[in-house]
């Protein structure tokens, strides 16, 4: 929620009541950087009569999600949209690393790759498809650029998941770009995710469960996920078959040195 809580509060019966009456505050502290535009747009969907709502093809035209893809600037989409052809190149297990930091991610460090990506969406709901990814390229770089000839390609290497869909978190882990590998507070808490038994350190065994586990579970068997972790931790752990802070940060230098 904009105002950093759910707008009906009490029992069940109550928030029932306070519903139907359209009884929410937009008043205090958390609400105090949030524009009018946007105040408006949560008034025209939170009717307690549903005829009384922003009808449904009406919600993208509204002035503040308009406003919004309008304030976008050019560099920045390219900027991202390049990034995301960069992480193409990226092999899977250090695709899945960035989508670690970037899920770690706080509204600060994301805010420009999230505005990006609300603009991107098109239709509002929440993931974007490949033709929202095709749209995006034909706008920034023409129909004739060599770029829109790899968007196939490129959304191919997105979808983490292999569900035909591009989530936020797979957006963020490729449109961050070395942004991903930069801010230390990110990278510790991409490392803790991985260490499971919070001990300071990685085990090939919670590296194994981390990865068996991930979003690649679609496309990663579970003996392709034991090789992936034997592999990294031979090349980045320590002499304990572990590896440390310092040992995965020298891994994260070589997955922003592979994109």
């Amino acid at each position: 929620p904009l105002g950093g809580g759910e707008p009906f509060c009490g029992s069940i019966r109550e928030q029932l009541r306070r519903m139907r009456n359209e009884e929410y505050s937009m008043e205090g502290e958390l609400w105090d950087g949030i524009s009018a535009q946007a105040r408006d747009f949560i008034r025209c969907i939170l009717k307690g009569d549903p005829k009384d709502r922003v009808a449904i093809d009406d919600v993208t035209r509204h002035p503040w999600l308009a406003g919004r893809h309008s304030e976008l600037n050019f560099g920045d989409v390219a900027a991202v949209l390049r990034n995301l052809e960069r992480f193409r190149r990226t092999p899977d297990f250090f695709s899945l690393c960035a989508a670690c930091v970037a899920r770690q991610g706080d509204h600060s460090s994301l805010e420009g790759v999230r505005e990006i990506f609300c603009a991107l969406d098109r239709n509002c709901d929440g993931v974007l498809d490949l033709e929202e990814i095709q749209l995006a390229f034909r706008s920034i770089y023409g129909e004739a650029s060599e770029l829109m000839q790899d968007v196939e390609d490129i959304f191919l290497h997105l979808d983490l998941d292999d569900t035909g869909r591009i989530t936020y978190t797979e957006f963020c882990a490729a449109g961050l770009g070395e942004l991903c590998y930069s801010q230390k507070h990110l990278l510790w808490a991409a490392f803790k995710s991985f260490d499971i038994r919070d001990d300071g350190r990685i085990s090939l065994e919670e590296l194994e469960q981390v990865l068996t586990n991930a979003d690649v579970k679609h496309t990663w068997s579970t003996a392709a996920c034991q090789e992936v972790a034997r592999e990294v931790m031979k090349e980045f752990g320590g002499s304990d078959g572990s590896m440390n802070f310092q040992e995965w940060l020298a891994l994260m230098q070589e997955c922003a040195g592979r994109r």
